[in-house]
């Protein structure tokens, strides 16, 4: 296989206030630049008002869910790029049905479920 050049993570959280492993999130990012690989990290809090939501330390906040999000973001600037998707790990973590419902629309967005992985927690 060839090397990582992007890993995508998708966060599904009610509020700001849920977040943890914030550091350990910016640690990774910075530890996974060293050797060339980009990671985006995406936050959907579902129970935060919708509006401007600011960005938490060097992570995407969007204040609905993250289907809207990764189609803005991943698939849709891709594919006007004319090119495949530019990560090659999605990674989700939140409830089971969060992890579901994502890992059902990256399918439907051609997505291989070899390039999916999850952790479900409630």
């Amino acid at each position: 296989q060839g090397k990582l050049r992007a890993i995508n993570l998708f966060w599904g959280l009610p509020t700001r206030h849920d977040l943890y492993l914030q550091k350990e999130l910016v640690d990774l990012k910075t530890e996974f630049a060293r050797r060339s690989i980009d990671v985006s990290i995406s936050l959907g809090l579902s129970r935060e008002k919708t509006g401007a939501l600011p960005d938490i330390d060097q992570c995407e906040v969007f204040g609905s869910r993250l289907q809207a999000a990764l189609d803005k973001e991943v698939l849709l600037n891709d594919k006007a790029q004319g090119a495949p998707p530019s990560s090659d790990l999605f990674s989700l973590c939140g409830s089971g049905a969060f992890v579901q419902d994502m890992r059902l629309h990256l399918i439907s967005r051609s997505i291989a479920p070899k390039r999916i992985v999850f952790e479900r927690f409630s």
